[in-house]
């Protein structure tokens, strides 16, 4: 599979260094925005992460880059591929059909309503993108508590159910698939984000670095409370809740997110003797 990615950092390619921005709107930009992709030679052993300007209107579209790029990245990686076998062949991911091997990655866009409502512009900005074969959604928050970030989408609600119906029911009518990336931020958060003003939770109380965004604009994440290890079915079950609900708006799967210092990751890598009896347990195959 071909996964593409959006970052808002520089990201050296060899000796070239592209830095990308978010788009706010839309409107899909001008080919002359993009990079020229086309004179990177076998993604430099790297992987190639490309702007989400354009992904839609220009690669998806110039079937000529996208199979170029699938066959860099077999010849670097050294890959035994069935040459018949290119990018825009149908496959299937699990239990899912899907009609090419692209895949678009999860990308955080911060366009929800603050109640986590997905708003109109969702709906076009994932149809826009639907031909690839399988989009992962932007990260979702699991329960408010799970919330680091404002303006970044929910799955806990029945409102939130209705917000997302259209943008999974837009995907599916040109024939795209959708998955939805469940997330907890643990730490990563800021009281102004959580129920009552409460402090975020973590394994340890241990104040995370980095910035969170508020709706005031960036901010420190607060000082998180450690989690009870009565707690933890509680937020096996807020995993539970937003999987049935992803169900009922339509999405074809989820996908949990377990990276970049949130809780998951936390109780993974660095579990306390609070918490580590979880990981020794067979409720630890519910976590992963």
């Amino acid at each position: 599979m071909l996964c593409f990615e959006w970052s808002s950092y520089s990201r050296n390619l060899g000796a070239r260094s592209f830095s990308y921005k978010p788009l706010c709107s839309t409107e899909m930009p001008q080919l002359g925005e993009s990079p020229e992709i086309k004179e990177l030679s076998g993604f430099e052993r790297e992987i190639l992460w490309l702007p989400r300007r354009g992904f839609t209107s220009i690669y998806l579209r110039d079937a000529a880059v996208i199979t170029m790029l699938w066959s860099s990245f077999i010849s670097a990686t050294g890959a035994d591929y069935d040459s018949r076998v290119g990018p825009f062949s149908p496959t299937t991911i699990g239990a899912i059909n899907v009609s090419n091997r692209i895949v678009m990655a999860p990308l955080t866009r911060a366009r929800a309503g603050m109640d986590g409502v997905p708003s109109p512009l969702a709906v076009e900005y994932y149809r826009q993108r639907a031909s690839a074969g399988l989009i992962i959604s932007e990260a979702t928050n699991v329960s408010q508590q799970g919330r680091g970030y404002a303006f970044t989408p929910g799955i806990y609600t029945d409102a939130h159910v209705k917000g997302w119906r259209p943008v999974t029911q837009a995907v599916h009518d040109v024939g795209g698939r959708m998955v939805l990336q469940l997330w907890h931020v643990g730490r990563m958060s800021h009281t102004s984000l959580q129920e009552n003003g409460t402090a975020p939770v973590a394994p340890s109380a241990i104040q995370a670095g980095e910035e969170v965004f508020i709706e005031k604009g960036p901010a420190a994440p607060s000082m998180p409370r450690a989690l009870e290890t009565d707690e933890i079915p509680g937020i096996i079950e807020d995993y539970r809740n937003a999987a049935r609900k992803a169900n009922e708006a339509g999405f074809d799967g989820v996908e949990v997110h377990c990276a970049n210092c949130y809780l998951l990751t936390r109780l993974r890598l660095r579990p306390t003797r609070r918490v580590g009896k979880w990981l020794r347990s067979p409720v630890h195959d519910e976590l992963w």
